[in-house]
């Protein structure tokens, strides 16, 4: 996809990258840097979760559940800082 269309970046989900990109998420709903709609994604938060564990803190959605919009939000989150500077982001 990235030879295709060059604009495209790759984010490879691992441990400790899914935790900074959860961070910068946390970080911007507390300071209301961010909007979004009622729907998929508030049900998604309102489940989302992280345990320690041996190897860290794992965050993600309860056995059973989903964590796409949770992720598809941290992503155009962390790209639209990336490119505004720390500007109010609203997704919709």
């Amino acid at each position: 996809m990235q030879r295709e269309c060059p604009n495209i970046e790759g984010f490879v989900f691992t441990s400790a990258t899914k935790q900074q990109l959860m961070e910068g998420l946390a970080v911007d709903i507390q300071q209301r840097n961010l909007s979004f709609p009622d729907g998929p994604i508030v049900t998604e938060l309102e489940t989302f979760e992280f345990a320690y564990t041996s190897f860290g803190v794992r965050y993600g959605a309860p056995e059973g559940l989903h964590d796409d919009c949770v992720c598809a939000l941290a992503l155009a989150a962390r790209a639209l800082r990336k490119k505004a500077g720390h500007a109010r982001i609203l997704v919709i």
